[in-house]
């Protein structure tokens, strides 16, 4: 009787416990089937940025102010930030400039209210590492963000000197290519890491990375893409008109102010390859160089652009415009100040 009732009592039990477990795997499924995914970062960075104004792809891209500009403004509200060496803004800046790394830039617009300015001019050697800032801040919202086009090249004849005039060339103008280069099928966009869901928390995680990484290793030039082209994704940011006159070997075309949309041809650029952007000087690429990376692209900028391989192709023919001369050079007197050596050595020249 005793074995009889000890078999009913764990019989029972055992079936309370299959009845409990089960239910409560149910319920467990349940709230998993009701948890909605995480969204996607770059779906919310990308949707956040186009409805904010998406700078890329508009109007305002890029944000130029010529030398002569800049000049005439400088005793209005406006506030020049170079951002090349310590050693080579101390031997001669524009007035009232202050002198950054791009790195600082993020750190100095919380710190100061860079809001009550008409006007940001970033400042560089040639625009290019300018340009490649600029667009960065513009992400960010600050929308009186400008690059002194050509950078400090356009202001003192001894930076154009050795920046601007002894970088244009036409060593590779007899191997452009008129070819016509169709663009790959749409594909995936890059996965981005932050952890963060809240779209301008995403976009500074993102804008203060590229901007800590910095300029240097964001550009390459012509000697090496054209030793290994293979290795790169060659985008002519030009115009269709211009790319069908001739172009990079394997280059294929996107338009500025266009194609770098979600709804045109960002899904066409790859996410497991070096993009290497070009255009006529390397400052409107360095917008879309900086603009994909924050998006997390892996994108260079071919340095100085075609000025580099066909400057005498860019001077005869009035439809490229945008090459380098002595016409650019306005020679305005510069601000002088005592360079002061960092500790532990010498710091690292920045090319452009």
């Amino acid at each position: 009787m005793k074995k009889l009732f000890f078999n009913l009592f764990l019989a029972s039990m055992l079936s309370f416990g299959l009845v409990s477990c089960g239910g409560g795997n149910a319920e467990q499924n349940n709230q998993q089937d009701t948890v909605a995914a995480a969204p996607v970062e770059f779906d919310v960075l990308a949707t956040y940025l186009e409805s904010n104004g998406n700078y890329i792809n508009s109007d305002a891209a890029p944000s130029f102010m010529e030398a002569e500009q800049v000049y005439k403004q400088l005793d209005s509200n406006i506030l020049v930030i170079d951002i090349r060496t310590p050693k080579d803004f101390a031997a001669g800046h524009i007035k009232g400039a202050v002198n950054l790394k791009m790195s600082e830039l993020l750190d100095y617009s919380k710190a100061n209210d860079l809001s009550k300015y008409s006007k940001v001019v970033m400042s560089c050697y040639t625009g290019q590492t300018a340009s490649y800032a600029t667009v960065i801040m513009r992400m960010l919202g600050h929308n009186n963000f400008y690059t002194l086009k050509w950078g400090m090249s356009a202001w003192s004849k001894n930076v154009a000197k050795e920046k601007w005039l002894k970088n244009t060339s036409n060593k590779y103008a007899q191997q452009l290519d008129t070819a016509f280069m169709p663009k790959p099928a749409k594909g995936n966009y890059p996965e981005l890491t932050t952890g963060l869901t809240d779209p301008k928390e995403i976009l500074e995680a993102r804008a203060s990375e590229i901007l800590l990484y910095g300029f240097n290793d964001a550009n390459i030039k012509i000697e090496d893409l054209m030793a290994n082209p293979s290795e790169y994704f060659i985008v002519n940011y030009w115009p269709e008109n211009l790319y069908k006159k001739g172009h990079l070997p394997g280059a294929m075309q996107y338009t500025p102010k266009k194609s770098l949309g979600r709804d045109a041809d960002l899904s066409t650029l790859p996410t497991d390859k070096t993009i290497l952007v070009y255009c006529h000087t390397g400052q409107q690429a360095a917008y879309a160089a900086a603009y994909l990376n924050v998006m997390g692209y892996n994108a260079k900028i071919l340095l100085y652009g075609a000025n580099g391989f066909m400057y005498d192709v860019l001077k005869k023919d009035a439809e490229y415009g945008n090459f380098f001369n002595d016409k650019l050079i306005k020679n305005y007197p510069v601000e002088t100040s005592e360079y002061k050596a960092p500790e532990g050595g010498e710091e690292v020249k920045s090319g452009c």
